[in-house]
């Protein structure tokens, strides 16, 4: 995705003030440390800034949004709170997120590891397009994968990782008719990542980076033929309104993660790290169960039918992919997405992925 320019200057920001007034206060905690009122727990308080994912998704309205603004403030019986903003609504890209966390200019921020193929090609390692078919296998390789994930935002955004979980089956979203592979030849279709770009050039369409909040109008005026997100988050962002087909391209899963400033994660007591660890192992392990039920219902909302409690009734052609197009899928994926991705990443990359990964993707 294309980068955004970020204005780090004083903003206001959900009622508090943003940027480089914000990153004094922070490296303030860092130095001093945070006022300590015990309470029962023993936690400091403490109110956190944190940039969520995309407001119209079930993992921010489902999720996000009612942990940050609810439990955890029920769970430190007051102690800590958090001023939440989706990142859609600050108009930003994912990885502008990162640089929001890295320059303390928020304390937490979530974000999708598909979004840093090219930045940082190590934290999609997990995420490359057709290498997990179903949550389960996804959910392993993230559990086997953490310490590179973690060790590499450490390193490259002075953050730590928090939580990381899956979402619907990514799918496309298409106008028009789409029966089968071929027919996504010569088609524009919005990319989200360096992979997936890789992918679908594979496959002989042209993918075009377009940010979520640019897709329905792009879709509606038709400069975009199709796009391509998880299949619920696509139907309650309204793209069924704009497109006739869900095309079950067998992409699989895809994960989103949440991580914090690491001075500021340092700068806690060892009680509010343990809380907090506590406290997002719960929400990740809500935020997986929660793309199961997704996975459910993705299909039938699509099609207009029951069960749809996540979603919203769409009158959409839900076409199946076709086995007879796997081998040339897997082929696009061997031939076009590893190698883009092993060269980015590098030789010493590539032998980690292949060592910890490798054995638990098809095929090995």
């Amino acid at each position: 995705m294309k980068n955004k320019k970020i204005d780090l200057q004083p903003a206001n920001h959900g009622g508090k003030v943003m940027g480089s007034k914000f990153l004094k206060i922070c490296v303030a905690a860092v130095l001093i440390g945070l006022p300590s009122m015990s309470i029962a727990k023993d936690l400091d308080r403490m109110e956190l800034n944190v940039v969520a994912g995309v407001s119209t998704m079930n993992q921010y309205l489902l999720g996000e949004k009612p942990f940050y603004e609810t439990v955890i403030v029920e769970d430190s019986e007051g102690a800590v709170s958090a001023n939440v903003t989706p990142l859609d609504a600050l108009n930003i890209g994912g990885t502008d997120v990162m640089r929001l966390i890295e320059s303390c200019a928020t304390d937490i921020g979530t974000s999708a590891f598909a979004y840093f193929g090219n930045e940082v090609p190590a934290a999609s390692g997990v995420d490359l397009p057709g290498l997990f078919s179903t949550l389960d296998e996804l959910r392993a390789g993230v559990d086997a994968y953490r310490p590179v994930l973690d060790k590499t935002l450490a390193e490259q955004y002075n953050a730590k990782l928090l939580g990381v979980w899956g979402i619907s089956n990514i799918m496309v979203f298409c106008r028009g008719e789409v029966t089968s592979l071929a027919d996504l030849k010569g088609k524009n279709i919005r990319s989200y990542g360096t992979m997936l770009s890789a992918l679908y050039e594979g496959l002989g369409a042209n993918p075009i980076t377009l940010a979520y909040a640019e897709v329905v109008p792009a879709l509606e005026r038709g400069t975009l033929d199709c796009a391509t997100t998880g299949a619920l988050s696509g139907n309650v962002s309204k793209w069924g309104e704009v497109s006739d087909t869900l095309y079950q391209l067998p992409i699989g899963p895809s994960n989103w993660f949440t991580a914090m400033n690491l001075d500021r994660w340092n700068a806690l007591s060892p009680e509010l790290q343990t809380f907090l660890a506590a406290e997002f192992a719960k929400l990740e392990d809500q935020q997986w169960e929660l793309a199961r039920r997704e996975n459910i219902e993705a299909l039938s909302c699509a099609a207009g039918k029951q069960p749809c409690t996540l979603g919203v009734l769409d009158d959409m052609t839900v076409v199946a992919f076709d086995e007879a197009d796997m081998p040339a899928f897997r082929e696009a994926v061997k031939t076009k997405v590893l190698p883009v991705w092993f060269e980015l990443c590098g030789a010493e990359c590539e032998a980690s992925w292949r060592g910890i990964v490798g054995p638990l993707v098809h095929g090995g």
